[in-house]
């Protein structure tokens, strides 16, 4: 027992000698730590609503061979059947080729002879872009077809100019769409009324008149990997694709070749919720 005492008041005195040390010890020396950084940020996300329209009006010999055949048998049609049912009753098509296209189309894009002309246009979502087609027509006499269950009327526009008008939307958790129609220009100017963009107030146009075919009007998802053909069927005279895509003397063809895309894609571009798949994903 006596050893035991000793210990135990050994053990004491020794706990009492470190106590000081313990509570008289400097602080340790301040670190100079550098600062957490911020995640950088992405600079090559898209930016929100904005695009590229890029387009190559092609102008070929009426009845070449490259706008009627080779360049559409690789394409594939993208339409629902009535859609494209009645564009064909018109005399108009739409295909699909993926990016970059066969080597004829990228060679007939590099021609001078062939290329009428090639632009790069910007625009935002829910802003209408028009795409020109063709020369004025001073009298102009088309067999339009408006509905699938009724039948073609020929219908006369005076000075009639045809244009594609392209807009691109952006649903909520969807894919992008696209939407072209159809646009006539005719008669002479006349002043317009019509509201500003934001809706508070009233403002006045001088345009010549617009019809927009309506029951012509194509939707598709915006697929930056895809490649748009639109022209002519090559049909009956007085068709509607014959107005848009041929020249008044009958000589030349026109195709379009139209390729959109988000300004400034990125890899990151947050995934659509309702499944949809792009255009070009149909041609693989």
């Amino acid at each position: 027992m006596a050893w035991g005492k000793v210990d135990f008041w050994c053990g004491v005195t020794v706990l009492v000698a470190l106590l000081p040390g313990c509570f008289l010890r400097p602080p340790p020396a301040e670190v100079n730590r550098l600062p957490v950084a911020e995640p950088l940020p992405e600079t090559n996300s898209a930016e929100p609503g904005r695009y590229e329209i890029s387009t190559h009006l092609l102008d070929l010999p009426a009845g070449a061979t490259e706008a009627y055949t080779r360049l559409w048998a690789d394409t594939i049609d993208p339409l629902p059947h009535a859609n494209s049912a009645i564009l064909a009753a018109n005399g108009l098509r739409v295909g699909v080729l993926t990016y970059p296209g066969p080597a004829e189309l990228q060679r007939l894009m590099q021609t001078e002879t062939s290329l009428s002309e090639a632009r790069l246009r910007t625009t935002a979502a829910g802003t209408a872009k028009l795409i020109p087609l063709n020369t004025p027509r001073e009298q102009w006499s088309v067999n339009l077809l408006r509905d699938l269950a009724g039948r073609p009327a020929m219908e006369r526009y005076d000075r009639a100019e045809c244009a594609l008008e392209i807009t691109i939307d952006e649903p909520t958790g969807a894919i992008p769409q696209m939407t072209l129609t159809p646009t006539l220009q005719h008669g002479e100017k006349r002043r317009f009324w019509s509201s500003t963009a934001d809706g508070t107030a009233m403002q006045t146009e001088d345009r010549r008149s617009r019809e927009q075919l309506a029951s012509l009007v194509v939707a598709l998802p915006v697929d930056e990997n895809a490649l748009l053909l639109i022209g002519g069927t090559g049909g009956a005279n007085a068709s509607l694709g014959e107005g848009f895509f041929t020249s008044p003397d009958g000589t030349r063809q026109r195709l379009l070749v139209v390729q959109i895309k988000p300004i400034a894609a990125s890899a990151t571009r947050p995934q659509t919720t309702d499944g949809g798949r792009g255009i070009a994903a149909l041609v693989r």
